[in-house]
C-alpha cells in the first residue's frame, strides 16, 4: 500500500541499514508502555495520515503484553478511535517489521484522492 516512491526509499533504507526502533523515532505523543509516531514509511497509496502505536519496550506479538500494557493499549485506542478513519495490526505473516508489535491508526484519502492504475486492456 506504499507509493512506489515510497517503497524504493523503505527498501533503499533497509538495505543501506538505516532504519531504526520504532520506539526511538520521534513521538507525536507519549503514554506509560505506549508511543505514537508518525510512520516514516507510509502506506501512501490509500492513508492520508499513517501513524502507528509502538510499546515502549521489545516484544513481538500481542500475547507477549502483560496486563498493564493491555489496559493501557486499550484505554489509548479509546482516547485515539475518533482521531483515525480505521485502526489495525498487520498479522505476523505479513508484517515487515516481525519483531516489534505495532498499531497502524490511519485516516482514508478520499476517493478522488486515489489514483487508479491504468488498465493495459
Amino acid at each position: 500500500m506504499r507509493t512506489e516512491a515510497g517503497e524504493k526509499t523503505y527498501q533503499k533504507a533497509k538495505k543501506d541499514k538505516t532504519l531504526v526502533p520504532l520506539h526511538s523515532e520521534e513521538a507525536l505523543a507519549k503514554w506509560e508502555d505506549w508511543t505514537l509516531i508518525k510512520n516514516r514509511f507510509p502506506y501512501g497509496l490509500v492513508f492520508t495520515t499513517h501513524h502507528m502505536l509502538v510499546p515502549t519496550r521489545d516484544y513481538a506479538a500481542r500475547t507477549d503484553m502483560n496486563a498493564r500494557e493491555k489496559r493501557n493499549l486499550d484505554n489509548i485506542l479509546n482516547l485515539l478511535q475518533h482521531k483515525y478513519d480505521i485502526i489495525f495490526e498487520n498479522t505476523p505473516r505479513q508484517r515487515s517489521i516481525k519483531t516489534l508489535y505495532h498499531i497502524h491508526l490511519a485516516t482514508w484519502k478520499q476517493r478522488e484522492q486515489v489514483k487508479p492504475k491504468k488498465s493495459t486492456v
